[in-house]
C-alpha cells in the first residue's frame, strides 16, 4: 500500500467529537486521487477513466480531530473491465488502523459514453502497482 497523510478537519466531526462515518469516503477519494495522478499525471476531472460502483467499510475504532491519519491504498482484484481498491485509515503515530475499505471501479470511455474493458495502459500500471 501506499499510504498519503489526511488532515482531520473540524467539519469532518460528528455530534460525539468523532469523524462522520461518511467522511471515511472522502478520504478514501483523497488518496484515489493522489493515487492516480501518480500513475498519470491529470489535467482535468476527465482525466478519470473510470467510476466508482461500489463501496464498503469497516470500522475499527473512531478518529478524533487529535488524529493524525494516514490513508493507504492498493490495488486488489482485477477483472476485465473493473478492479478494486483495498484502503486503511490509519493513525500516524502507533500505525493504529481506524478503518478499511474496498471500492470497486469500472472502467469508463469518456468518449463513448460506456464502460468497457480496462484500457491496456490502465491495466499495465495497477498491475505493475499491485502489491505494494
Amino acid at each position: 500500500m501506499i499510504y498519503y497523510p489526511v488532515e482531520v478537519r473540524f467539519q469532518d466531526l460528528d455530534a460525539f467529537g468523532h469523524v462522520n462515518n461518511a467522511i471515511f469516503l472522502t478520504y478514501c477519494e483523497q488518496a484515489r486521487v493522489r493515487y492516480y495522478d501518480s500513475l498519470f499525471p491529470l489535467k482535468s476531472a476527465l482525466d478519470f477513466p473510470f467510476l466508482l460502483v461500489h463501496a464498503d467499510l469497516d470500522y475499527k475504532r473512531p478518529v478524533t480531530i487529535l488524529d493524525e491519519i494516514e490513508v493507504g491504498i492498493g490495488v486488489g482484484r482485477m477483472g476485465g473491465a473493473s478492479w478494486d481498491f483495498e484502503y486503511e485509515v490509519r493513525n500516524r503515530k502507533d500505525e493504529f488502523v481506524h478503518c478499511t475499505a474496498r471500492t470497486i471501479q469500472a472502467y469508463w470511455d469518456h468518449t463513448k459514453q460506456s464502460t468497457g474493458p480496462i484500457h491496456p495502459d490502465l491495466r499495465t500500471a495497477l498491475e505493475k502497482s499491485k502489491g505494494n
